[in-house]
């Protein structure tokens, strides 16, 4: 295996979920792509990532968040390194808590041909750290576009 940083993208965007694939790996990162909650965590069991990119909204009709599939997630793999991902949150979201019940941090994307540059500083930050969720990360900043979809936040 190479020295590169392994990310896991878990995204039911079939659409989205091949580009951002391919824009990490443009990158230098090692990507493995998950299009659903059930198969990131089934990948989990198996491999060891640097961060683990877990989309808030898994499913069209927004009955499935990362909320459901973060504890399968910290089961398979204790200490992952999860950020919650979303093209924008929807109203009334709720922080995904962590093992230790800390928010786990959040990286908010959209228009990302006009953003790619400030998500790859997040996601290259949250590497960089570690975003072990047991350091925790509580603090919040929110940068949004105009159009709802050019911005990011983390927490």
């Amino acid at each position: 295996m190479s020295g590169r940083k392994r990310i896991l993208v878990v995204n039911d965007n079939k659409t989205f979920l091949p580009r951002l694939g391919e824009q990490l790996e443009a990158w230098g990162y090692s990507v493995a792509l998950a299009s659903s909650g059930e198969q990131g965590v089934e990948m989990a069991r198996g491999e060891r990532f640097d961060l683990i990119l877990l989309d808030y909204t898994l499913d069209r009709r927004g009955h499935l968040t990362a909320a459901d599939f973060a504890p399968g997630l910290f089961r398979a793999y204790p200490g992952a390194p999860v950020v919650i991902t979303s093209a924008l949150l929807p109203e009334g979201a709720r922080p995904v808590p962590g093992p230790d019940g800390a928010p786990l941090p959040v990286v908010e994307f959209g228009a990302l041909h006009e953003d790619w540059v400030r998500f790859k500083a997040a996601i290259a930050q949250h590497i960089r750290t570690g975003d072990r969720v047991a350091q925790g990360a509580k603090g919040q900043s929110r940068d949004s576009g105009e159009d709802g979809n050019s911005g990011q936040r983390t927490r």
